[in-house]
């Protein structure tokens, strides 16, 4: 049997966090695959739809999203269920059996137009129309959440950063480019 280690790709240098050679060269491959190739995809808890009686017990169990088709099958399901509905719903993520050691990842879902916002320091959203003026009211728990529409991109835009978000491990690649830094 071959070594894993072995399939991996080869460290030339040691980088720091950004894929930069101490001597201010960068890498020709970059930081993030070495991530992906060390790594295995993840595993995903989705949290949506929980009943609310059990908000204060145990609850139910989390939706466990761990194969490449799920994303979009869960972009779907949750768009038909928000058609049905006053306000589209959002759904939030975590990397299985590490939610805390990973950014969030919220995605508001409606029938035609969506959202994804990444916990982590600064605040990662989509930006679909830029100029778009107004607010849509997403439901989170039960609760009205306004999310302006200039962060309100197609479906096929939040499938991709599911995908994304679940091919590399927790995390998106900072050069991605559906998502950006905003205020």
């Amino acid at each position: 049997m071959a070594d894993v280690a072995s399939h991996r790709l080869p460290r030339a240098r040691t980088s720091d966090h950004l894929g930069v050679h101490s001597q201010g060269l960068r890498t020709e491959i970059p930081e993030d695959l070495y991530r992906r190739d060390a790594r295995a995809v993840a595993t995903l808890e989705v949290w949506y739809d929980q009943m609310p009686e059990n908000d204060f017990g145990p609850g139910d169990p989390a939706i466990i999203v761990g194969t490449e088709a799920e994303p979009a099958a869960l972009v779907d399901r949750v768009s038909a269920k928000s058609a049905t509905q006053p306000c589209p719903s959002i759904v939030s993520m975590y990397v299985a059996g590490d939610p805390y050691g990973h950014p969030s990842l919220n995605a508001g879902i409606g029938a035609e137009r969506a959202y994804v916002r990444i916990g982590s320091r600064t605040s990662i959203r989509t930006v679909g129309d830029a100029d778009a003026v107004g607010e849509t009211t997403y439901d989170f728990q039960g609760h009205g959440e306004p999310i302006p529409r200039r962060h309100e991109v197609p479906l096929a835009i939040v499938r991709e950063v599911l995908a994304a978000y679940m091919h590399h491990d927790g995390t998106i690649p900072e050069d991605f480019a559906d998502l950006h830094v905003t205020l």
